[in-house]
């Protein structure tokens, strides 16, 4: 576990702090983990041979056939077997869709119009005053996302400004990590006078230029450049406070929505937030967020398995530390921050059209918990599914099966990777399924079954000519990738394909995009075998076949 600190250049200023940096220019996080345990990712094809008929798009020809070139083991291209690839950002919530007036530009109302006053407003993830109905002479509504209709609530004591906590706003203006003198005045509005404590106020300001300097760091921030909105100041970044200012607070809900995001049935999603947290070194206690993900039947799942201390995650994720660490004095030593992204180590299958997220902090300890959250991400981390056939061995036979030969067809599914660490799969995916059709009756299944696939069941009808996996699991030792393999054959000379509308799917991914119109079908031809004076072997039709 590393313990060095980020280094600062002439200042103890936030905004020109600059974490430490090898030679090379990379920078040190203070934990790192290495999908905080996992199995270790690698970059290989999982088994592809050289001439494996890789479909890009699920499609594929039968494995008697010959002519394809080479699959090169590289970086993860699309359509490659055993190749993770990146997950997809469904959702995002940067907090920085803002209402009520801030110190900035024509919306000023103090005095100053890039720092904060004393009669300046602020506006807060839920309604104020809590649960109002809209008729208190001070109400303000709550934080609405940009698409105009997703908004959220809180639990009451971590609302509206109750403890320093749900309140939403930026640094507009730089502070010092070791002294007051830069701390603004506490806003005279109704939020920011329920928090009631200036130096917690003004801690939160810090946290959020912090959480905007580590989003514009390409070395630390997993989603750089992947346009969530994050600003390109970080004094105008915007925070949801959990400061937890006062003593006596209970664990609780920071965030839920009101109404379920839309997804689509049979999908992964997992999730992440942000969170930048002070009084780590005073403290040691740091937020520990759990998030639930809730289907359209009302079952709930948590989505992290171990309980994270954002302060110090150890194995179970990686921060960075900005301030002048444990070294300094009081004030610098409570404000050096952490921060760092948490993503979800368990991924939740959607058996609906539609997604509940809630997000607790489920910290008990009174002391320390100073944090503020940003960034709720939902990812979409379904694996995908290739088929490629075995080419045929024979030495001078391009790889073309001649007529009644065995040959195999495989099925690779792949996990995606973990946005924080790209060498590691991003969680355990289990229970998928597949159901292939083999459609020409001159391409016989034999049979014959096996998969690596956990606790999947394959079932091989070959009077019907369908493939199917059961219960399907990405799970150690095979959490990169897990194979489905049948026998194939056929005694009539030609060319067959099987392709994506041959399968039906269910919490797997067919849709790649092929690196060029050869790879998006793998064409393969049957070469009759050459008479030895014996008649034809007579087509396979065995009964159909189960193997776990």
């Amino acid at each position: 576990m590393l313990s060095r600190q980020a280094i600062y250049r002439g200042t103890t200023m936030v905004q020109n702090a600059r974490p430490a940096q090898h030679a090379h220019g990379a920078t040190t996080p203070l934990w790192r983990s290495r999908g905080r345990g996992r199995h270790r990712a690698t970059r290989s094809l999982g088994g592809a041979t050289s001439v494996a008929l890789v479909a890009a798009l699920g499609v594929v020809s039968v494995p008697v056939t010959a002519v394809v070139a080479p699959v090169a083991p590289a970086a993860a291209v699309p359509g490659q077997p055993g190749v993770m690839e990146a997950p997809a950002n469904f959702f995002a919530e940067n907090f920085e869709n803002v209402t009520w007036p801030e110190p900035v530009g024509e919306t000023q109302i103090g005095t100053n119009p890039d720092a904060w006053d004393a009669a300046d407003w602020v506006q807060t993830l839920t309604e104020y005053p809590f649960d109002d109905d809209g008729t208190a002479a001070d109400f303000q509504a709550g934080y609405v996302n940009e698409n105009g209709t997703t908004t959220y609530s809180a639990d009451a004591q971590w609302a509206a400004g109750t403890f320093c906590n749900g309140f939403i706003t930026a640094a507009h203006g730089n502070q010092a990590f070791s002294n007051l003198n830069s701390d603004a005045p506490l806003p005279a509005s109704a939020p920011a006078q329920v928090c009631g404590d200036a130096r917690s106020w003004n801690s939160v300001r810090l946290l959020a230029n912090v959480m905007g300097q580590y989003h514009l760091n390409a070395n630390q921030n997993p989603y750089f450049g992947q346009g969530l909105g994050d600003p390109a100041d970080p004094l105008e970044n915007h925070v949801v406070s959990s400061y937890t200012a006062g003593s006596g607070i209970d664990p609780g809900t920071m965030l839920e929505f009101d109404e379920p995001i839309d997804v689509d049935p049979g999908r992964y999603y997992q999730a992440s937030i942000d969170i930048a947290a002070m009084s780590c070194i005073t403290s040691g206690n740091g937020a520990i967020p759990q998030i639930f993900l809730t289907q359209s039947d009302g079952s709930e799942s948590p989505v992290f398995s171990n309980a994270i201390n954002t302060c110090n995650p150890g194995g179970l994720g990686e921060i960075f530390q900005y301030g002048p660490g444990g070294g300094a004095n009081n004030i610098g030593r409570q404000r050096t921050t952490r921060v760092g992204t948490f993503l979800s180590d368990q991924a939740l299958r959607s058996t609906g059209d539609t997604l509940g997220i809630r997000i607790n902090n489920d910290q008990a300890a009174t002391a320390g918990n100073d944090s503020a959250f940003d960034n709720i991400v939902v990812l979409d981390t379904t694996p995908k599914i290739d088929k490629e056939f075995s080419a045929y061995p024979g030495p001078g036979s391009d790889g073309v099966y001649p007529t009644g030969a065995d040959g195999t067809l495989t099925f690779t599914i792949t996990n995606t990777f973990d946005p924080i660490d790209p060498e590691e799969p991003s969680g355990p995916k289990e229970d998928f399924s597949f159901v292939d059709t083999i459609n020409d009756g001159d391409l016989q299944l034999t049979g014959t079954s096996e998969t690596t696939c956990g606790d999947g069941t394959v079932t091989v009808d070959t009077g019907a000519g369908t493939v199917a996996l059961d219960g399907g699991d990405l799970v150690d030792p095979n959490l990169v990738s897990c194979t489905v393999t049948v026998g194939v054959t056929s005694d009539v000379a030609g060319t067959y394909t099987n392709g994506p509308d041959d399968m039906e799917l269910v919490g797997l991914n067919p849709r790649v995009t092929p690196r060029s119109p050869s790879r998006s079908r793998a064409r393969c031809r049957v070469r009759r075998r050459r008479s030895s004076g014996r008649s034809p072997r007579t087509a396979r039709r065995q009964p159909s076949s189960t193997s776990t």
